[in-house]
């Protein structure tokens, strides 16, 4: 990230709600500390401040993060998360009831993101290309959702493939509207912390709120990352014996 160069520029905005770079790197600690001793992090939600924290804190962890469809039902949550035990759930505040009830470890968006935000003692990242980074289930339209593994070996590729480190202007700025659970959301706030670029989450399409306006003129636009989802069909075919529901990585669209 653009930490070590940029770390009082803004990395991520949603709304009036902001996190400098220096800010968003304090709180992944905060957030690695919260999910200390769980196997993997499920964040089940909009876009917003809670997943570029929920993303890099898991890695700060070193354990996955699930970004997981939250147009499903509560049944159908429930089912994905069944198979993957000791895992916490970082889950809007209308729904987190609803997983606790069903034996879940949950902790609403709100109270993740203050905890996140008191900051945590920086550790080393882990290293090792090969450890599961990120489980991406499909949709499930058409059948049962099934998760592709990205490594981290995966994400770096595509990164330092894609774009050029720092390479941002402090006034670029990029709208993103892919949900977290689309690979194209988490390719983009990859690519562009990594530029040292600003992401404005836009909000909900359907509630026809208005935008703050910016301070400065975006200069990109969200895009679909193919390469990276080739990369995850080519390393990651046989299914892990420890996530036994891997299958083919499909654009996860939400259901109809």
């Amino acid at each position: 990230m653009a930490v070590a160069t940029s770390s009082d520029r803004i990395a991520v905005q949603q709304g009036d709600d902001r996190l400098t770079y220096g800010e968003l790197w304090a709180s992944v600690w905060g957030a690695a500390e919260m999910v200390a001793g769980a196997t993997h992090l499920a964040h089940i939600g909009p876009n917003g401040l809670a997943f570029p924290v929920a993303l890099f804190g898991a890695a700060a962890a070193g354990i996955p993060l699930i970004p997981l469809n939250y147009r499903l039902s509560d049944d159908q949550l429930d089912s994905m998360l069944r198979a993957h035990p000791d895992s916490i759930v970082v889950v809007e505040p209308e729904r987190a009831p609803a997983l606790a009830a069903r034996g879940h470890r949950v902790v609403d968006t709100a109270a993740f993101l203050e905890r996140a935000r008191a900051g945590g003692e920086p550790g080393e990242v882990p290293g090792d290309g090969e450890a599961v980074a990120l489980l991406l289930y499909t949709s499930g339209t058409t059948s049962s959702p099934k998760a592709a593994v990205l490594r981290h070996r995966h994400l770096t590729a595509y990164v330092l493939g894609a774009v050029e480190f720092g390479a941002a202007d402090e006034t670029d700025a990029v709208l993103v509207s892919v949900p977290p659970y689309h690979i194209a959301g988490v390719a983009n706030l990859l690519s562009n912390t990594y530029l040292g670029r600003r992401l404005v989450y836009l909000d909900h399409l359907h509630r026809r709120r208005r935008q703050p306006p910016l301070e400065h003129v975006p200069r990109a636009s969200a895009r679909v990352p193919r390469p990276l989802r080739r990369r995850a069909l080519d390393g990651d075919r046989a299914r892990a014996a420890d996530h036994p529901r891997d299958g083919r990585a499909d654009d996860a669209r939400p259901p109809r």
